[in-house]
């Protein structure tokens, strides 16, 4: 027999342990005829029970409070609006301060026209300052033996990034050097001029291998280069090329002089030397320009000068002229966007 039959008072005794009631808290004390102690409750019923055994004596106030309260820690826990994001600013140009204290100058350009000046300048001039303004870049420098005037120059506006201090920036350099590393420029590449604290640099942007080479600069003498006032009575312009091809052909006489002549609406070039001669003679159509009505101009120049000015440059070229006068060359582009001129003193005989 079981002890519950044995004993009789035991139903009763469970039925007088009736659960406790929902509005007071649970009691946590060993449960009767178990012996074993009553999992506690979370906080949160036990509040709940407080609130509902308090609404049977205030009838219902504390129930609306503690929903007030509620709603109140609800409006308090929502998260603060995040901040907006700010738009990036655009990114500024690199500025220009003062030599000495950062970036002074920076120069980018896609043509090869500063490479194709500086290579030709360079078999006649040593060394001589490129000067640049907001304008431009210029470089003005009479050869040593003060026979030939090189006068190059490129326009701001050629350049994809033209960043030059108020005052301009002077560049006195070795062409050697300089022309070491412009030989290097292939034709897609891009040309970036720097002056960064003194020191002058030149890029040259190609894919993700861009070389980046430091120029000397030197101390240079100015001289104040300026271009000589002249004025000429005759002048011819025709296509570069032509002019050049025929100028190899005074390299087969051998000659030291070459002279020129223009003459109604004519252009003659010739040289003699040891019974050896030739003579080219250029008439006036729609590709040669030879303005009529002046009064004629003959002069002779050196071979050797005139070998380094009459190279490939430019697309035009334009050939002013006196009686025993410098001569002026000027290579010309079609867009003007940079050019090259020189001025050549004559060759008188003495005789």
């Amino acid at each position: 027999m079981t002890n519950e039959e044995n004993n009789p008072y035991a139903n009763e005794e469970a039925k007088d342990v009736a659960p406790a009631p929902t509005a007071y808290a649970p009691r946590t004390e060993s449960t009767v005829g178990t012996g074993t102690p009553a999992p506690a409750k979370t906080e949160e019923i036990k509040s709940e029970a407080v609130i509902k055994a308090a609404d049977n004596v205030t009838g219902g106030g504390v129930s609306g409070l503690a929903e007030q309260v509620k709603e109140h820690k609800k409006v308090e826990e929502k998260p603060e609006p995040k901040p907006e994001a700010k738009a990036k600013p655009e990114a500024k140009p690199i500025p220009i301060v003062k030599p000495g204290k950062g970036v002074t100058l920076k120069i980018a350009m896609a043509h090869d026209g500063l490479k194709k000046c500086m290579n030709v300048i360079g078999s006649i001039i040593t060394q001589g300052t490129l000067k640049v303004t907001k304008e431009k870049m210029s470089f003005i420098s009479m050869d040593e033996a003060n026979v030939c005037m090189v006068m190059f120059e490129m326009k701001a506006s050629s350049c994809a990034q033209w960043e030059v201090p108020d005052e301009g920036v002077e560049l006195p350099i070795i062409l050697a050097d300089f022309n070491k590393v412009l030989k290097r420029v292939g034709g897609r590449d891009v040309i970036i001029l720097e002056m960064v604290k003194n020191l002058f640099t030149v890029t040259i942007q190609r894919g993700n291998a861009s070389p980046v080479y430091n120029i000397p600069l030197i101390e240079l003498e100015d001289k104040g280069q300026k271009i000589p006032p002249l004025t000429f009575t005759e002048s011819v312009t025709m296509a570069a090329k032509e002019i050049i091809h025929s100028f190899e052909d005074f390299y087969v006489v051998a000659a030291d002089g070459v002279t020129f002549n223009i003459k109604d609406g004519v252009y003659n070039i010739f040289s003699s030397a040891d019974l050896k001669g030739v003579n080219i003679e250029i008439k006036q159509d729609d590709k040669v320009i030879i303005p009529t009505g002046g009064e004629g101009a003959k002069s002779r120049f050196s071979v050797e000068y005139l070998s380094k000015i009459f190279k490939p440059m430019g697309k035009k070229i334009k050939i002013e002229l006196g009686n025993d006068y410098p001569l002026m060359v000027s290579f010309l582009e079609t867009d003007d966007q940079y050019g090259l001129k020189y001025i050549l003193a004559p060759r008188v005989d003495n005789s």
